[in-house]
């Protein structure tokens, strides 16, 4: 197993026709930033047990909007 200790956070905004591909062992989520809506394909292969130091100790960190909205908070 290949672990990244930083944490890293990639970023990416997508136009239409656009692919991203979320690196091996990396979390992948999607946030809508525009006003119309979107269509997202999504596909997960097991389940990450190492998912809470991704998520709240990336760098740089997750805006605290996006992941409110992200799970469901409030």
């Amino acid at each position: 197993w290949l672990q990244d200790i930083r944490q890293r956070l990639i970023t990416k905004a997508l136009y239409p026709e656009d692919i991203f591909l979320c690196p091996f062992h990396r979390i992948g989520f999607q946030f809508n930033m525009g006003k119309m809506s979107a269509i997202a394909l999504a596909v997960l292969s097991n389940q990450n047990l190492g998912i809470i130091i991704p998520i709240f100790g990336s760098n740089p960190s997750i805006n605290s909007d996006v992941l409110v909205k992200a799970l469901q908070f409030g």
